[in-house]
Order: structure tokens, then C-alpha cells, then sequence
């Protein structure tokens, strides 16, 4: 884990409904290109209040074509990483499974093209916006919307 790993999870956490999983091992039934058949989500975000789960990115990587090449892999098989999700993280079938991007502002330009479509659709927000001064500690409700960035589209902000 790294650090901005860590401020993503008090960001997660701050929300009291959220519940969280760092680094959580997803085994799935179908094989990646490089053959391995699993990998670890950075976090796993369950929130009770909206009956969701998030699988949480976090990168700051300048070139991110690893995050790409993870998202593509979800997408190609989003059914089965759904089902993965339900199957080891024991979610109720009937909730929502989306995938949420953490990464900084100065990023996105590069990040958002590599999101492929989702139902729902990903998430995205800046690292900028985890920092303790820009969100409630207590609940997270209420975030300032004049702080998201532009270069995020609408179906991608929270």
C-alpha cells in the first residue's frame, strides 16, 4: 500500500455507512493474457446506506496503462467480476457493483479515455478532492461540488 492508497481509505472511511477492504483478493474463473487467474483490487468499498460496492483504483502513475489494461480486463468479463464480487466478498446478489478511480487532477486528460464503459458507469474522483479539508470527516455527505473537476464527464461524478 501506499500513501495515497491510505489518505483514499480515510476518504472511504469517513462515510459511516462505508465499510472497507484494502488490497482484496479477487479470484476469478476466467484467465487474464498473462495467464494468472486473480489479482487484488485496491479497495473493496461496501457502503450499506446506498447498498453498493465499489472496486476502488488508486493511481498516480504518469503513464497509467496498467489501470487501463485492468479496466479492460473488468470490462471484458464485468459479468464474471460481478459475480466474483458477490461470490467472495458474500454482498447480496441484488446490489450494485461499480468500479471508482482515484486519481490526480492533472491525470485526467490521460485517465478517462482508458475507462471503458461500465453499467454502471465508473466513477472517478481526484486525489486533490481525499485531502481531510474538502469533505466531512464524520459522514462524507455533502462533498463540494464546486471542487470537482471539469474534465471529469457528469456520468462519472459522484
Amino acid at each position: 500500500m501506499d500513501f495515497f492508497q491510505g489518505a483514499v481509505e480515510t476518504y472511504l472511511r469517513a462515510d459511516r455507512a462505508t465499510f472497507i477492504n484494502p488490497e482484496f483478493y479477487l479470484q476469478r474463473a476466467v484467465k487474464y493474457e498473462n495467464g494468472k487467474q486473480n489479482w487484488y483490487v485496491d479497495i473493496l468499498c461496501v457502503n450499506f446506506r446506498e447498498q453498493i460496492v465499489h472496486l476502488c483504483e488508486v493511481t498516480y502513475a504518469r503513464q497509467p496503462r496498467a489501470l487501463g489494461n485492468r479496466l479492460r480486463s473488468w470490462a471484458e468479463n464485468w459479468e464474471i467480476v460481478k459475480a466474483a464480487v458477490h461470490r467472495d466478498a458474500k454482498v447480496p446478489e441484488d446490489w450494485t457493483i461499480r468500479v471508482w478511480v482515484f486519481c490526480p487532477e492533472d491525470l485526467l486528460k490521460k485517465v478517462v479515455p482508458l475507462i471503458p464503459n461500465f453499467d454502471p458507469p465508473a466513477l472517478i474522483t481526484t486525489l486533490e478532492m481525499v485531502v481531510p479539508w474538502r469533505y466531512s470527516d464524520w459522514n462524507r455527505v455533502g462533498e463540494k461540488a464546486e471542487l470537482k473537476h471539469s474534465d471529469i464527464p457528469e456520468h462519472m461524478k459522484r
